[in-house]
């Protein structure tokens, strides 16, 4: 519709507004633009109200004409209002936010201009600022603005900064994609390495196309992360394949890690072949791997390896070497063969714990570091252990991994055969199976019904092989459950994901109780990160024990955060011990007394204390005592509700 005559029929009422009324009926020109706005009265009734509005002008007495003037006026600024439009020619594209985050936070605008410089970025302190920011505010990182920073972030010059962002975006939906593609460059530098990783935690498999398109203009390290993304999809083995045998350096080691994860015969033929020529280099590339395929390889190289080992009963470095290299492998393999390779190796027991040469040092000497043990299978055997329990120690990890159904059952049963050196690994299936009293049971029999009150001498034998099966163990308040923790490298690069496994059943109260008796250092870092708020009874244990521990301990800021998560609100005599022979400054003691457990006015009164001890020479430091009591005057005011 043309609503040209509208616009028209507008201007000459203006002018008839300025004009004055009086003349109206001699304004031909307001006559003309009526006869070009007659069609339109039929269109619409708020057309024909406009048409008799200026028709009552144009012949009503003069008091009148004024007021039918302004109504038709008012009405056709109404009407134009309603038609008005923008255009611009040319096709519809989506937004690329669209979808990657929320503009819903309540987020104030100081703190997102504080926190998208820190992303953006580089300076000190910036990294502390983020991670407070994504422990208090988590809901922060859903808006979108602060998506598109933390994808920018993943090259920051901070590398310690890019990862932990990397942490973050790897539990992303789908929705962030579209960011992440945004100006890729295949032949950028750690920044889009990274990209692609979290690309293909989110995506997976789906961003086939994407890996694929991208592979022919990458260079160097994206290049090789983008071959080793082709892993996800079964049909890239042709394409991995010729990759392998026409590339070279990196890009043709991580096609050869790719081929290691497909099941495709075709691939194995390769791997195969690699396997005769170079066993070791074979080995590496199976790391990662979990498939049947991988681990009938790797089982049947290690059993003829053994065997050979076996009938001449001696060990030379040449076997030493491929020794090392099949155990490193072993984690992340599953299947029948593989626990007969794993009996075979403990029937070993100790026999091949011998100097390889006379003053060279153990066979274990040829192990890489523990820093390159730590590489795509996701699992460290501690340098220099010796055979029989690096053997132990492969199992353990293997089991913690990666669903493995045979060497569950396996564990137990080497356990019950070869001993206590086993424990770790057998305690782990029973963790991943058994309820939670079947999984004390265990552990009970391997703690030897020591008694409690032996004191310091139970705490001297506390046995080292139930702190290795407790120390991955971890609870997770977001899933509600308690899981091994562990971290597995990436093929080709310097950075290690984390992994999580949940336990079958939340732990045992028993072992709580034990690790209270013991009073050790270790296992009660390991009762910090069990703390399940939601279990009251066991809460209300721990929060006495920590207060406990912190009020005999001289450095007890450990245990402030877990006595807060266990619901403790008594603070008395906390503070005091640990400023006793500390130079108190006002930046501690603030810094301190904000980590106290219980409300504003709990602080306030173990602070008064402290200012009371101050005054008397009982506690020395440079603090200006006014200053602290007009801080804790602040707490006082506060208002009564349990401190963050």
């Amino acid at each position: 519709m043309d609503i040209t005559p509208i616009y028209e029929l507008r201007e000459r009422l203006k002018i008839c507004m300025v004009a004055g009324t009086d003349l109206i009926e001699e304004d031909f020109r307001l006559k003309r633009a009526m006869e070009a706005f007659a069609p339109l009265e039929k269109a619409s009734p708020v057309f024909g109200k406009i048409g008799d509005l200026v028709r009552q002008a144009l012949t009503a007495e003069s008091k009148e004409k004024g007021g039918a003037v302004l109504e038709a006026l008012t009405l056709t600024d109404a009407v134009l209002c309603t038609q008005g439009a923008v255009e611009k020619k040319g096709e519809l594209t989506p937004l690329m936010l669209c979808g990657a985050g929320t503009s819903e936070t309540n987020m104030p605008c100081s703190a997102l201009t504080v926190l998208l410089d820190a992303l953006h970025n580089a300076g000190g302190g910036r990294y502390t600022l983020i991670m407070e920011a994504h422990g208090n505010h988590p809901e922060w990182f859903r808006d979108f603005r602060v998506k598109a920073a933390m994808v920018d972030a993943l090259g920051a010059g901070y590398s310690e900064l890019a990862e932990q962002v990397r942490q973050w975006l790897m539990t992303e939906t789908p929705a962030i994609l579209p960011l992440l593609k945004h100006g890729f460059d295949p032949k950028g530098k750690k920044e889009m390495v990274r990209r692609v990783s979290v690309i293909e935690a989110v995506a997976g498999a789906d961003a086939n196309d994407f890996y694929r398109e991208q592979i022919p203009l990458a260079q160097k390290d994206v290049k090789g992360a983008l071959i080793y993304a082709l892993r996800l999809h079964p049909d890239n083995t042709e394409l991995l394949l010729t990759l392998a045998k026409t590339e070279r350096g990196n890009a043709r080691q991580m096609a050869c890690y790719a081929l290691a994860c497909q099941e495709d015969e075709a691939a194995w033929d390769y791997l195969t072949d690699i396997t005769r020529k170079k066993p070791e280099e074979a080995l590496a590339f199976v790391e990662p791997a979990t498939g049947n395929k991988a681990s009938v390889l790797v089982a049947t190289g290690l059993m003829s390896l053994l065997r050979t080992i076996e009938a001449s009963g001696e060990i030379n470095r040449e076997q030493t070497e491929k020794l090392a290299a099949y155990l490193l492998a072993l984690p992340g393999k599953n299947g029948p063969e593989i626990c007969a390779c794993y009996e075979k190796m403990a029937s070993f027991g100790k026999k091949l714990d011998i100097p390889v040469e006379k003053g060279k040092g153990v066979w274990t000497v040829k192990f890489r570091p523990a820093a390159c043990l730590h590489r795509a299978g996701g699992y460290m055997i501690p340098a220099g252990l010796p055979f029989s329990q690096a053997v132990q120690q492969a199992l353990f990890y293997s089991l913690i991994l990666h669903e493995a159904p045979d060497l569950n059952e396996l564990a137990e049963t080497l356990y019950s055969r070869f001993g206590e050196g086993w424990f770790p690994a057998a305690m782990a299936a029973r963790f991943l199976t058994a309820d939670s009293a079947s999984c004390y049971e265990m552990a009970k029999e391997l703690i030897r019904d020591k008694k409690y009150h032996l004191g310091l001498r139970f705490r001297r034998e506390l046995d080292p092989y139930v702190l290795t099966a407790l120390s991955p163990i971890t609870y997770d308040g977001a899933s509600d459950t308690y899981g091994f923790n562990g971290r597995r490298n990436i093929p080709g690069e310097d950075y290690a994901q984390t992994f999580r496994r949940p336990l079958k059943a939340p732990l045992d109260h028993a072992f709580f109780e034990y690790a209270m008796a013991c009073q050790n250092k270790e296992l009660e870092r390991l009762m910090i990160s069990w703390v399940r708020p939601g279990d009251r009874e066991m809460c209300e244990k721990l929060g006495q024990y920590f207060r406990q521990r912190a009020l005999c301990t001289k450095d007890n800021r450990i245990y402030l955060e877990p006595m807060r998560r266990c619901g403790v609100t008594d603070c008395s005599g906390v503070a005091v011990q640990y400023f006793k022979g500390r130079n108190i400054t006002e930046w501690e003691f603030t810094g301190y007394m904000n980590q106290l457990p219980g409300t504003a006015k709990d602080r306030a009164r173990e602070g008064r204390e402290i200012c009371r001890l101050l005054k008397n020479g009982s506690i020395k430091g440079r603090a200006d005592v006014a200053w602290l009591e007009a801080k804790i005057a602040e707490w006082e005011a506060a208002p009564e509700e349990i401190a963050d």
